[in-house]
Formats: structure tokens, C-alpha cells, sequence
């Protein structure tokens, strides 16, 4: 065994046990979820939070991730506005559309 199918190995065994759920191109899928910037924009009547996210999902099966297509975490959609990829996985960078 390479060490690239040891690593997806473990990134499938990661993800059964801290990854949480989302939806993409209407199937759900597990990844781990990180919230990495909160921030408030003026808009109509006050203030309002906006929040930027990433999440890492294991690259086998995952269908190859497109730039601007949407995704739904808890309920919230999310759009791609980048990707990175690793040899055994994804990471998708998210902006906050339901606003």
C-alpha cells in the first residue's frame, strides 16, 4: 500500500468521526467544517454578520469541486469562491450567500 492510500485511509477514518454534514450538487457528504472569518457589513437597518468558511472533505468520490457553485451547511447556503487541492483531499473555500 502507497502512502497516499494510507493517508486516505486515515482522512476517511478522521472524517466518520469529527466530520460534520453538508449538502453539494444535491448529495450529502462529511468534511470538517471551520469557521474562519466573522465579520459585520453596514446594510439596510443595521449591521449584519457575515461569515466565511472553509471545509475539508477527502478527495475519493468527491466529485472535482467548481468555483461559484453552492453548497448548504445546517441550512445555509454557501457559495465556492476558491479551492485547494491535497493529494488525498480537498479544501473548499466558502462565502455566506443567504443574506
Amino acid at each position: 500500500m502507497n502512502w497516499v492510500a494510507i493517508a486516505a485511509d486515515a482522512t476517511d477514518q478522521a472524517l466518520a468521526i469529527m466530520g460534520e454534514e453538508f449538502v453539494y450538487q444535491g448529495q450529502t457528504w462529511r468534511g470538517v467544517i471551520n469557521q474562519t472569518d466573522t465579520h459585520e457589513i453596514l446594510e439596510a437597518g443595521g449591521f449584519a454578520t457575515y461569515c466565511t468558511s472553509s471545509i475539508a472533505i477527502q478527495k475519493r468520490g468527491f466529485p472535482v469541486p467548481v468555483k461559484g457553485d453552492k453548497l448548504t451547511i445546517a441550512g445555509t447556503p454557501l457559495r465556492i469562491v476558491r479551492t485547494a487541492e491535497h493529494p488525498v483531499s480537498w479544501t473548499l473555500y466558502l462565502e455566506d450567500v443567504s443574506r
